[in-house]
């Protein structure tokens, strides 16, 4: 998935969809939207929420997703305290995280994420790993060409499932050392 914070407008729709999508099952969003820099899973390359979580409830599959196995989950809240980006929430009432899982039951039936189906200014764009690198490179270089300066955060160390792209990591309040 792409994130270009240089279109988002911050409209919530992202949010409105996840909440929509997985009302269901829990109602939390599982995203918090483009506001200031995007806290939704990044499907780490090594996740550490799957590394220190004693039960294995929280896995990464074949395809890259991090999922949660409800199931096997202890409650301890370890992924919440281990996760870099503050991207698992916890629902205190049912006693279990709550996490982007990239609409993984959408994907089964071919469609994509509901955040990005729903995108109207396309800053968040779902498809395949080199599709996605070719988007954000493309698009830094269009940036760039306008003299505007252009980051991504998702670096060959660090590969994760998201790649954000952005204009600058000070207008985000951290740096990013890439």
């Amino acid at each position: 998935m792409l994130i270009d914070t240089t279109l988002c407008i911050e409209c919530q729709a992202c949010v409105v969809a996840c909440l929509q999508e997985n009302s269901r099952e829990n109602p939390w969003p599982r995203i918090k939207a483009c506001t200031s820099f995007p806290k939704n899973c990044r499907h780490c390359a090594e996740p550490a929420c799957t590394a220190f979580c004693p039960s294995g409830a929280l896995k990464k599959t074949e395809a890259g997703v991090v999922t949660w196995e409800e199931e096997l989950c202890l409650g301890c809240k370890l992924c919440l305290s281990f996760c870099p980006f503050g991207s698992v929430n916890f629902d205190l009432e049912r006693g279990q995280p709550v996490k982007c899982l990239f609409c993984s039951e959408r994907l089964k039936t071919g469609l994509e994420p509901a955040c990005t189906a729903v995108c109207p200014t396309g800053a968040r764009v779902f498809g395949e790993e080199e599709e996605i690198e070719k988007l954000a490179r493309d698009k830094m270089a269009e940036l760039k060409g306008k003299g505007r300066k252009a980051i991504f955060f998702n670096t060959d160390a660090h590969r994760d499932g998201i790649i954000i792209l952005m204009e600058s990591e000070e207008e985000h309040g951290f740096n990013l050392g890439v």
